[in-house]
């Protein structure tokens, strides 16, 4: 029987740091039920695609996979001078080798995001040894361009009004046009779909462990999955936003962010009148009319539906000047003065 090589393939904001962080902290259950997990940093320290990002640094936790995509990512200027023509993915093919293991996961959310991107043809006598199957998460699309905007916020890379980022994301809301795209472009033998609010209900790591065709009661035991929730309320998020479209340095954006998930700013959050929230109530309408033409043909292609986010009760009203005052007030003490003059400026 062939091996079988796992290709976790996102979306983002469905669960896929929990299943990260499980995969990455749990080598010797994962070894005992025969997978393998690739480090690639190790053996390749000096590689230019294995550096952290000093506003995010938290991105060293999954950067193998990160520099995987790289690798093969599509762009006029390709790693030169390297002793084989991809040094990561030969160490991520060698160590799944040398392990004997049955199974290896490689997991990394920007496949299904920008899959044309990618060129997996490069891949194409290696995974020719195994059988590959690909396994997605999707999330109702109204919850999933929000949560996907406060993520952007939150890791300073997007100084884009929500208005703006729809824009950029419209492509995307047509979720059976994106598996069709990811059939095309990687060299599947099987591609497994899940629902993430109903993962999420039931217990995403069980649900992925079954999905992936693992051996659960070797792996749902595992206790060293703890996940660290790095998400800021609706109100950090739009405070954080102003700082951003502001113009903001990094530096002073990088103390913001984490004095906003302090003590203080979740105390001064609750006290804020009620109803805000990242996107207006046409904002989220539009999100679901974009959504909702591809709703019948991805239950028939594939058999997909989406649970529908609960509404907002309270009702919306916008982030104002006062909201902003008394958030700065709170935070404020926290900082260093550059940053209080900075925020004081705005």
């Amino acid at each position: 029987m062939k091996r079988r090589l796992i290709l976790h393939l996102g979306l983002w904001k469905t669960g896929t740091t929990t299943i990260q962080r499980f995969l990455r902290d749990n080598p010797g259950p994962l070894a005992a039920a025969g997978i393998h997990y690739p480090k690639v940093l190790p053996a390749n320290p000096d590689h230019p695609l294995l550096k952290s990002n000093p506003v995010n640094p938290w991105i060293v936790n999954e950067i193998n996979h990160l520099a995987l995509g790289n690798e093969i990512r599509k762009r006029k200027r390709r790693i030169a001078d390297a002793p084989v023509a991809l040094p990561l993915w030969s160490t991520a093919f060698r160590g799944f080798d040398e392990s004997g293991a049955q199974a290896a996961i490689i997991s990394y959310e920007d496949f299904s995001a920008r899959i044309e991107s990618y060129d997996f043809a490069l891949l194409s006598s290696w995974m020719r040894k195994y059988d590959v199957l690909g396994l997605i998460y999707l999330r109702h699309q109204e919850s999933w361009a929000t949560s996907l905007y406060a993520h952007m916020v939150r890791a300073l890379t997007r100084p884009l009004s929500f208005e703006e980022f729809m824009s950029t994301i419209k492509d995307r809301l047509a979720y059976s046009h994106l598996l069709d795209a990811i059939r095309e472009e990687i060299p599947l033998d099987k591609l497994v779909v899940g629902a993430f609010e109903e993962a999420a209900a039931s217990g995403l790591l069980e649900d992925f462990i079954e999905r992936a065709g693992l051996p659960r009661e070797l792996l749902a035991t595992a206790e060293n999955y703890s996940i660290v929730n790095r998400s800021l309320p609706d109100w950090a998020v739009l405070f954080l936003q102003q700082c951003l479209l502001a113009g903001m340095r990094n530096s002073d954006l990088v103390e913001v962010r984490a004095a906003l998930g302090g003590r203080d700013a979740k105390r001064s959050g609750t006290m804020l009148k009620p109803g805000l929230n990242v996107a207006t109530p046409d904002q989220r309408k539009a999100l679901r009319d974009a959504a909702g033409a591809d709703t019948k043909r991805l239950q028939a292609r594939y058999g997909i539906g989406l649970t529908t986010p609960r509404q907002q009760t309270t009702p919306y009203r916008p982030f104002d000047g006062d909201d902003f005052v008394a958030i700065r007030d709170t935070i404020a003490p926290t900082l260093s003065p550059a940053a209080k003059q900075a925020l004081a400026s705005l």
